[in-house]
């Protein structure tokens, strides 16, 4: 069920791609607030079993994760009205009316509804002629697109700027770091050695080319900033310390004085304000990393 990578850039419209399973339960349970096509023990699951808690453990009733919707069956009236539009679906594919992002055919032929996506855009415009307008369970989905095209396109870029960044050029790098001229000089200077010691020895330029690759992808790892992956983890690590130090980081100005004078007691001079910032920062990061 993986996502599809292309839609990161090909879905900027619309609010991101749809599975055709996905898109079917989303367009019944937003008509269904017309009221009467389902009972509720029907519509519950989509409801109920999806509500998100954060992490101190407050609930938010009216944000559910139609996601998450792939991984519930429907039943009874449902199930059925979702096979008539899934069905539906795949006929205006086949037909050209519906052109899918990414398409998952079977050896039978038959397009698979879990793994065929299309545009959201594409399908609220595929819906209306037939009496259906995205609701509220549409919008929630398009929210949860947004989170993640725009996480995946943040780190795409940052990968992308490493891979792109001209290693060799030491006053490149000497600008990015910011250096200054005597500091500049001497990096310089010792990349030069460094290439003239290697080829004195008989080394091939390819290899010292290697060689200096090597070390240049090294120091920009090294000094890169932290992607928001690493920034998570470091920011769970430090609720978890909180919490085994006895420190509420929930209470952000009062547990920043806490921790500077701990850190001033210890000979580090770190900012009250600077402290309070990344506590803040503590309980988005804990939502990423809850199982």
């Amino acid at each position: 069920m993986d996502y599809p990578f292309q839609t990161i850039f090909s879905s900027n419209e619309g609010g991101g791609v749809i599975r055709l399973k996905v898109a079917a339960i989303c367009a019944w349970l937003d008509y269904e607030d017309g009221g009467g096509h389902f009972n509720e023990e029907e519509i519950a699951p989509f409801f109920q079993t999806i509500e998100k808690t954060s992490p101190n453990g407050n609930k938010y009733e009216d944000q559910i994760d139609p996601h998450a919707f792939v991984f519930l069956e429907p039943t009874e009236n449902l199930a059925a009205s979702v096979e008539e539009m899934v069905n539906a679906l795949i006929v205006s594919i086949d037909k050209g009316q519906l052109k899918p992002v990414f398409l998952k055919v079977g050896l039978d032929g038959v397009i698979d509804p879990v793994e065929t996506w299309i545009l959201t855009s594409d399908f609220y415009e595929w819906l209306e002629p037939r009496g259906f307008y995205p609701g509220d369970v549409c919008n929630d989905y398009d929210d949860g697109e947004g989170n993640i095209i725009s996480h995946a396109y943040e780190n795409a870029c940052e990968m992308r700027k490493e891979f792109e960044a001209p290693y060799f050029n030491a006053e490149y790098r000497g600008l990015k770091k910011g250096l200054d001229s005597k500091e500049f000089l001497q990096q310089r200077y010792e990349n030069l050695f460094l290439q003239n010691t290697l080829l004195k020895q008989g080394f091939s330029p390819e290899v010292v080319t290697e060689a200096l690759t090597r070390q240049g992808r090294q120091e920009d790892l090294d000094n890169r900033p932290l992607r928001t992956r690493e920034r998570n983890t470091l920011l769970s690590i430090i609720a978890v310390l909180c919490e085994e130090a006895k420190l509420n980081y929930t209470r952000h100005a009062k547990t920043a004085g806490l921790i500077r004078d701990m850190a001033e007691r210890m000979g580090l001079n770190i900012g009250e304000s600077t402290i309070e910032n990344h506590l803040k920062k503590i309980p988005d990061a804990l939502e990423t990393r809850m199982k």
